[in-house]
C-alpha cells in the first residue's frame, strides 16, 4: 500500500493495479486525498484500464502514453477534478469523452493528437505543443490561450503564425539547442529575444520573416 499522504507519484513500466498496489484497484488513488501530481506517461498497463476515481487533491497529471489506452474512465474522473490545473494529453485523442474541466488552465499535447473544437477546454491559458508540427485551425483556439510554446516545424505549418489569435502575446520557441522567446507586439511585429548561449541580440521583427530569422540565427 502507498503512504496515504503522499504528494507525488510517478509509474513507469509494466504495471498491475491490482498486484502492487490495492486489493482493489477501482480504488487505487482514491484513498490518496494528499496526491497533487500523477504522472502516467510511462506505464505500461499489464491486466486492464481501469484507475478508478481520482482523489480530488489532484493537480497535474500526464495521462498515458500507451498505443489504443481505453481514456474514457479516466477522462470521465479528471472532468471532475476541483483543483486540477495541468493535464498532458499523452496518447488521448478525443474518444467518447471529452475534457471539460474548467479549472484546467495549461495543457500538453503529443504529435499526433487530433485537435477539434472539442479538444481544449475553454479555461486553458497554456499550450505547450511540443513536438506538434500540424496546422491549427482558427475555430479550435478559445479565446482564453495567452501563451503557448512550438518548435520551429509548427511555425512554418502556422503561416509563420499569422493564423493564431491576437491574444495570445508570450510564444516560446525550443528544440535541443536553443530557446528563443517571443512577446507580440501587434498583429504585424513581434519582439524576439533568445538564451544567452546563443549570443543574440532583442530584435524587432515583422513576424513574416521570423522563420528565417531563426535559421540564419542558428547556423
Amino acid at each position: 500500500m502507498l503512504p496515504s499522504r503522499i504528494k507525488h507519484i510517478s509509474i513507469i513500466g509494466k504495471f498491475s493495479f491490482e498486484a502492487q498496489i490495492s486489493s482493489d484497484y477501482r480504488n487505487t488513488f482514491s484513498t490518496l486525498q494528499h496526491l497533487e501530481t500523477l504522472d502516467l506517461s510511462l506505464i505500461s498497463l499489464v491486466d486492464n484500464h481501469i484507475f478508478g476515481p481520482l482523489p480530488k487533491s489532484l493537480i497535474n497529471i500526464s495521462l498515458p502514453s500507451v498505443p489504443k489506452f481505453q481514456f474514457d474512465e479516466l477522462i470521465k474522473s479528471c472532468n471532475q477534478l476541483p483543483n486540477l490545473k495541468f493535464v498532458d494529453y499523452g496518447s488521448f485523442n478525443n474518444g467518447n469523452q471529452r475534457l471539460n474541466n474548467t479549472s484546467i488552465k495549461s495543457i500538453k499535447l503529443n504529435w499526433l493528437t487530433n485537435l477539434t473544437d472539442q479538444s481544449i477546454p475553454t479555461s486553458v491559458e497554456i499550450i505547450d505543443f511540443k513536438d506538434y508540427q500540424l496546422k491549427v485551425e482558427q475555430n479550435i483556439w478559445p479565446p482564453s490561450i495567452q501563451s503557448i510554446s512550438i518548435n520551429t516545424a509548427f511555425i512554418d505549418a502556422n503561416d509563420n503564425l499569422m493564423n493564431i489569435p491576437s491574444s495570445i502575446k508570450n510564444i516560446t520557441i525550443t528544440n535541443e539547442q536553443f530557446t528563443f522567446n517571443i512577446r507580440r507586439l501587434d498583429q504585424q511585429f513581434i519582439l524576439l529575444y533568445a538564451n544567452n548561449l546563443l549570443k543574440i541580440d532583442s530584435a524587432i521583427l515583422n513576424i513574416n520573416c521570423l522563420t528565417n530569422y531563426i535559421k540564419n540565427a542558428i547556423k
